[in-house]
This record gives structure tokens, C-alpha cells and sequence, in this order.
């Protein structure tokens, strides 16, 4: 072969392995920039966070009455039910107050006809005192939940709540379907006893319709605890979605609470906190 024809063979063979290299490496790129994706979604995942990347700009406000407009929420990794960081939430002493710390969900309020699960890891601070867990103006208290976001009337409803059952504080959920303060007991039902120390997964679906076809249904760490089928809404209004700590004036010390993969979804398998 002679000389010329040897540089333009190795000419052409340089310039097809840069080529291949800028073509491998722009394939390379593209998968990299999806592949993130594809492992972040879940099927039918419509919102949340399981605060692995710090941020807690999902939530779009804070409703802070009394004593919780010093309260604060923050990332944290003294806790969490899976990867290494959760939302820590701290309220202080009610002080004689109404005390209100939720969150809104960054999301579109729900509204009547939707089909919704709802999942949620939550551990209380071992500084709880249980006895200040009563259905009542002093030491009532309300966790995750919704709100109309319009009128005034209360509602609708499908809030964790609890009360001391027979001297242990339990958890519990019901529809509000009249509108009045603390009338979230139409389907009422019982999901577990308040622990310290310890992670609660929960998962609550809800059809909300002002029909007879609605429904309301919970899980705790995998368990049905309760069915409910009937009205979920007692008027055709927008509602939000919130989590946090609501409670009544005579709690006498600061509470923290945890939660961890925080999600909203169309099906089971897209919110499971334990996933």
C-alpha cells in the first residue's frame, strides 16, 4: 500500500472513532438524563416526596393559628422510615390556644367525583405525653387530613384523629357531613393505638362524591383497619390536602412529628410508604 493511500486509511479510521465516541457518548447522555426518571416514578403517582433530595417546596403553604405560628418543619436525618432523611415538624405548648402547624399539598385541591390513595409514614417524638390525647377543646388532636379551601364550613373529613378508648390513645377517622366543629364521626372507625418510637405506615383511599357511591378505606402497616361506603363530601366545593399537627389549648409541651414518603396517587402500589 502505498503511503498515501496508508494516511488516508488511518485518516478516515481516526475520524470514524471519534465519530462513534461522540455518538456513543451523546447515547450515553440521553441515558443518563432519563434513567433518573424511570427509577423516581411510580405508576399512577400524581404528588410527593420521600425528602431524599432536601427540598420541601411540595407543599405550597403552611395554615399556622395560635401557638403554631412559631412552630417550623425542616429536613432532617435523625429519622426516617426509608433512604436517610424525613420532615421533622415541632409545635410548641399550645398556650391556652387553638394550636394549628399543616401543611397543603403542592397539588391541585381535590374535588367532588375524584378517586384518591393517599399514603403517609408518620412516628410521634418520644416527648408525646398520651394523656394529652382527648376529643376535646383542650387536648384534641388532628394529624394528616383535608379542609375546604373556600367556605367556611368545616369538613370534609377523612382526617387522622385520635382519642383515649377506654383510657389508651387511639386513632381514628370519619367523615364531617353536617359541617360543624369536630363532627368527623359518620363512618367512624378506629385504626391503632398512639405509639412512641416507632414508624406508622398509612395509606387511606377515598372516592369523594356526594353520592351513595363514596367510600373511604384505611391501612395501617399493611392492615385494613376500616371500610366506609357512602357520602364523603357535604358540599361540592375544592378541599385540600394537609399534614401536620392541629390541637387543642392545653397540650403544656412541644411536639415533634415525623413523616416520611409523603404521596398521593391512583392506586395502592403509587403511594405505599413502606416502598
Amino acid at each position: 500500500m502505498s503511503r498515501g493511500r496508508t494516511l488516508a486509511v488511518v485518516g478516515w479510521t481516526t475520524f470514524a472513532a471519534i465519530l462513534i465516541t461522540q455518538v456513543g457518548s451523546q447515547a450515553l447522555a440521553r441515558s443518563d438524563r432519563k434513567e433518573p426518571a424511570r427509577k423516581s416514578q411510580r405508576a399512577g403517582a400524581l404528588w410527593g416526596s420521600d425528602f431524599e433530595d432536601s427540598r420541601l417546596d411540595v407543599y405550597k403553604e403552611v395554615r399556622k393559628q395560635g401557638a403554631g405560628y412559631r412552630g417550623s418543619h425542616v429536613i432532617t436525618t435523625a429519622r426516617a422510615r426509608t433512604g436517610s432523611r424525613s420532615m421533622k415538624i415541632t409545635v410548641p405548648a399550645s398556650g391556652g390556644s387553638v394550636t394549628r402547624y399543616q401543611l397543603a399539598a403542592g397539588m391541585p385541591n381535590g374535588v367532588n367525583g375524584q378517586e384518591r390513595w393517599y399514603g403517609f409514614s408518620m412516628a410521634v417524638g418520644d416527648e408525646w405525653k398520651l394523656s394529652q390525647i382527648r376529643e376535646s377543646g383542650s387536648y384534641f388532636l388532628g394529624g394528616f387530613g383535608f379542609r375546604y379551601s373556600g367556605p367556611s364550613t368545616n369538613g370534609p373529613g377523612g382526617n387522622l384523629n385520635a382519642d383515649l378508648i377506654g383510657g389508651s390513645p387511639q386513632f381514628m377517622m370519619g367523615s364531617n357531613l353536617s359541617g360543624a366543629p369536630s363532627a368527623d364521626h359518620v363512618g367512624e372507625h378506629m385504626l391503632g393505638s398512639v405509639v412512641k418510637g416507632q414508624w406508622m405506615d398509612f395509606v387511606v383511599h377515598i372516592k369523594w362524591s356526594r353520592g351513595g357511591d363514596g367510600l373511604r378505606e384505611a391501612r395501617r402497616n399493611r392492615v385494613n383497619t376500616g371500610r366506609y361506603g357512602g357520602r364523603t363530601l357535604s358540599i361540592d366545593a375544592p378541599f385540600q390536602h394537609r399534614i401536620g399537627l392541629y390541637q387543642g389549648t392545653g397540650v403544656d409541651h412541644t411536639r415533634t412529628l415525623y413523616i416520611d414518603n409523603h404521596r398521593v396517587g391512583s392506586s395502592y402500589a403509587a403511594v405505599d410508604p413502606s416502598r
